[in-house]
């Protein structure tokens, strides 16, 4: 849209965009046509509240300023949960690998991605560790109403299942088939292995 700058300030329209009444009325359009589009008519008859010229640049003003603080904050705190992913995730290495005594005397597990560990540990390959070592289905089956969820990589959360309220269902059939090659009981992990989201565990 090119504004008329002698009437309206753009800088105080881009901010209408971002606001809760601008998306409720998108929302409208979107719930009045299966194609999520907006075409130049209908921005023509968009209802948009205009104060006087001088105001306008009054609010787009206080609006930078306030906004820029804010997003300044939001910085941080990304920075802020970036470092603590980064602590925790060195904390996890360190006592997976080195254990919780820092004393211990070690050895070369043999495995550069490892490196040392206690020299009491094992380091066994995960197959000597396992009841039980497969991958699940490759094929998933049709969607169809029941009680039988199907579980994927969306349902991995911070290393847990969690059940989303789309998930898919299957048939009992379907379910019966697939449980006679693999079957999720309760003290299993289960890592992703396909994907963007290949290796995460829960």
């Amino acid at each position: 849209a090119r504004f008329d700058v002698r009437n309206a300030v753009p800088a105080f329209f881009n901010y209408f965009a971002n606001s809760h009444a601008y998306w409720q009325w998108l929302k409208s359009i979107f719930i009045q046509t299966t194609i999520k589009n907006v075409c130049a008519e209908k921005y023509a008859n968009l209802i948009v509240p205009i104060p006087p010229f001088q105001e306008q640049r009054a609010i787009a003003a206080f609006l930078d300023q306030e906004t820029a603080e804010i997003d300044a904050l939001i910085a941080k705190k990304r920075r802020l949960i970036e470092l603590l992913e980064e602590r925790r995730g060195a904390l996890i290495s360190h006592a997976v690998t080195r254990g919780l005594n820092p004393d211990v005397p070690l050895q070369d597990s043999g495995w550069r991605y490892v490196g040392h560990v206690p020299e009491h540990w094992r380091v066994p390959r995960l197959s000597r560790c396992c009841a039980l070592l497969t991958d699940g289905t490759h094929a998933p089956p049709p969607w169809a109403s029941g009680t039988h969820r199907l579980l994927s990589a969306r349902n991995i959360v911070g290393g847990r299942f969690v059940c989303r309220d789309d998930d898919r269902t299957m048939s009992d059939e379907d379910h019966a088939l697939m449980a006679s090659s693999c079957f999720v009981r309760k003290g299993d992990v289960v890592l992703t292995i396909v994907g963007a989201t290949t290796g995460k565990s829960a």
